[in-house]
């Protein structure tokens, strides 16, 4: 029996409407001069990626210039490789007459975070000071691009993030008032980066928008799974959902979606699908709570499941309101 209506053939970010019209109303103060941070945080494989899409996605549409980077555990002992990522290309593949005027100022020190040559004339006198002026100058970047149009800073799993760019991104998050610029980043909620302490600046702000995408229902995770046409019954759909909570996105869940070639007898064959229909609670990792099911669907659990809530039970399983 089916969970779901027939899916579309395409599909976006399921149930997140709400999460997509946070990220819409702050891209729009922004565009309008009122810059803001936007911090995407959940665990692994939740969404948050996708997400970020989304909201570059909505920022091209506006006109705004998008620019992106992303942290990585093996590139974090190199200083600005974030900051790298977001500008080093804008600003040599910019002309002459851009990069005068973006880099004019007291931006001209942003040119040493982007391996550009800085007059000696205006260095500054110790590496502290020399370390400020480098912030101050690409904060002055990003104020300059903005003067062109609305920008949108995206970066995706900024707990890896090496420390120089971190603390250059706290000290641009605190001065986005009257500045047509927002910065959306995406943080790993329990993973423990190298730079917790600079993460801190960034991911404490009190002044950011959270947003903290939620699991998929069970609906939700059979209209997924039954994008190739390939209909999903219940036992199926709640397996999925109790070996992996994901979001759209995760490659995961994506990896058992079922074939065309896939026969609905292989799938109620598989271990956890069997594991399912007889109520055994031995096995699957961890129980989820589905946030909600089909409407007129009801589940049952055995005397032998440890979890007294049903719709919290990895063995929990739903039927028709006929079936005896």
């Amino acid at each position: 029996m089916r969970l779901c209506d027939p899916p579309a053939r395409a599909v976006g970010l399921l149930e997140q409407p709400a999460e997509i019209e946070a990220a819409r109303r702050a891209l729009s103060e922004a565009v309008e001069g009122d810059g803001c941070l936007v911090m995407i945080e959940g665990p692994a494989g939740i969404g948050k990626t996708r997400l970020l899409e989304a909201t570059r996605g909505l920022a091209d549409e506006r006109g705004a210039r998008v620019l992106t980077a992303r942290g990585g555990r093996l590139e974090r002992d190199f200083a600005y490789g974030v900051v790298r990522q977001l500008l080093e290309r804008v600003v040599v593949e910019a002309t002459p007459a851009e990069r005068d005027a973006w880099l004019g100022g007291p931006a001209v020190h942003a040119g040493r975070a982007l391996g550009l040559a800085v007059d000696a004339a205006g260095d500054a006198r110790d590496t502290e000071d020399k370390a400020f002026a480098v912030r101050h100058g690409l904060y002055w970047l990003l104020s300059n691009l903005s003067l062109g149009g609305p920008v949108l800073v995206a970066v995706d799993d900024v707990q890896w993030a090496e420390a120089p760019s971190l603390r250059f991104l706290a000290y641009l998050t605190r001065r986005l008032e009257g500045v047509a610029l927002m910065v959306a980043v995406t943080a790993r909620s329990g993973d423990e980066g190298a730079e917790d302490q600079v993460l801190a600046e960034v991911t404490d702000d009190a002044a950011a928008r959270r947003i903290s995408p939620a699991p998929l229902s069970l609906r939700a995770t059979a209209s997924l799974l039954e994008l190739d046409g390939v209909p999903v019954d219940a036992s199926f759909a709640l397996a999925v959902v109790a070996a992996a909570t994901a979001r759209p996105g995760s490659r995961w869940l994506r990896s058992r979606r079922p074939s065309r070639r896939t026969s609905a007898a292989t799938r109620a064959r598989s271990p956890r699908a069997r594991r399912c229909r007889s109520g055994s609670p031995q096995p699957v990792p961890r129980c989820p709570a589905p946030s909600r099911t089909a409407s007129g669907w009801v589940g049952s659990t055995t005397s032998s499941c440890p979890v007294s809530t049903p719709t919290r039970c990895c063995c929990w399983r739903s039927r028709s309101p006929t079936a005896s």
